[in-house]
């Protein structure tokens, strides 16, 4: 999902951890990344900018920056 407003034109994307919030790529390489793991069929771990510890997965707000990405062998 690209959302301008809320994404800086990347796309958008959600884990079943984040219930289904919305979660954005750090940069247009961390978007490249993402699709690169979708196409090869991974697992990829999320960790989300948490701001001093204000969201958790459980209390996500719409659209919330991801911190990294990581890619599962």
């Amino acid at each position: 999902m690209d959302y301008p407003q809320q994404c800086n034109g990347n796309t958008a994307f959600s884990t079943e951890s984040s219930n289904h919030k919305w979660i954005l790529p750090p940069s247009n390489k961390g978007e490249a990344f993402l699709l690169a793991a979708l196409a090869a069929d991974k697992i990829v771990d999320v960790y989300i900018d948490s701001q001093d510890n204000a969201f958790s997965c459980n209390n996500l707000p719409n659209y919330i920056k991801a911190k990294y990405i990581i890619i599962n062998p």
